[in-house]
């Protein structure tokens, strides 16, 4: 799956705009990865494997 096809998903679930969509999503992408790069792993609670 694509990241639009991904978008196009969540608009027609959530029956939010594409923008609002492809804002909160790329933000999620920024806030994780700058976790993953700072090693904080308490941004992710208990997900199996990170410790």
């Amino acid at each position: 799956m694509t990241k639009a096809e991904f978008v196009d998903a969540i608009v027609a679930d959530a029956k939010i705009s594409k923008a609002a969509v492809g804002a909160a999503l790329d933000s999620f992408t920024k806030n994780v990865t700058k976790a993953l790069k700072l090693k904080d792993w308490r941004a992710f609670g208990r997900v199996q494997g990170f410790e």
